[in-house]
């Protein structure tokens, strides 16, 4: 089948294709009308469901895994079981902590999950999502509780870091990384929130 049609009656997961929607993280449309919409979202652990709002009320269920979602500015960890409601227009996202699979339902249907994108167009849907997520994990970096996992954010980065991203995260960690190819800069940043760590494990021992 590779994708359903809207009002299709019978809809057989194993004969509906993931489509990529951000790194890490998988789409399959399953069944839909007008009114409603049913998605299945595949997450990689560290996957992220970028911060954004649309026009639909939509419910999400947990069938696997573990997530730290925001909605509405209030942040929550949720688990295989639990599910969440989010009202039109309402702001959310989420990070993968456990790798796991989201059931959507939404109301009305999403059309823009639908509509038919050219190959350049597809290509730069993907751009765009992978950069939304680095900037999404680059947050994160700012906010996160200690320096180990700063340094694991770090790392998720390897393939998607820049220049900007690489100067932004040193003014957060209060050091200078020196110009340089992004491979050197990048190592160096790391280099540097390991050193912190070091000394912030030898001062809590002293």
């Amino acid at each position: 089948m590779g994708k359903t049609e809207k009002n299709r009656v019978w809809n057989y997961n194993e004969e509906i294709c993931k489509e990529p929607c951000a790194e890490g993280v998988e789409r399959k449309i399953l069944a839909y009308t007008d009114e409603l919409m049913c998605v299945e979202n595949h997450f990689k652990e560290g996957g992220i469901g970028a911060m954004h709002h649309h026009p639909h009320t939509q419910i999400t269920y947990v069938v696997s895994g573990q997530f730290e979602f925001t909605i509405d500015g209030e942040k929550k960890i949720v688990n295989a079981g639990d599910s969440m409601l989010k009202r039109d227009s309402v702001e959310h996202g989420c990070v993968c902590l456990k790798e796991g699979i989201l059931l959507d339902i939404f109301t009305p249907m999403r059309e823009d999950f639908v509509q038919k994108q050219t190959k350049e167009e597809q290509e730069e849907t993907v751009r765009m999502q992978e950069k939304e997520s680095a900037e999404a994990q680059m947050m994160a970096f700012f906010d996160a509780d200690d320096l180990e996992e700063k340094y694991n954010i770090l790392l998720s980065l390897r393939d998607r870091v820049d220049n900007r991203m690489i100067d932004n995260m040193a003014v957060g960690l209060d050091v200078v990384i020196p110009d340089g190819d992004i491979d050197t800069r990048y190592e160096s940043l790391k280099q540097c929130v390991r050193t912190k760590q070091r000394y912030e494990n030898d001062r809590l021992r002293s």
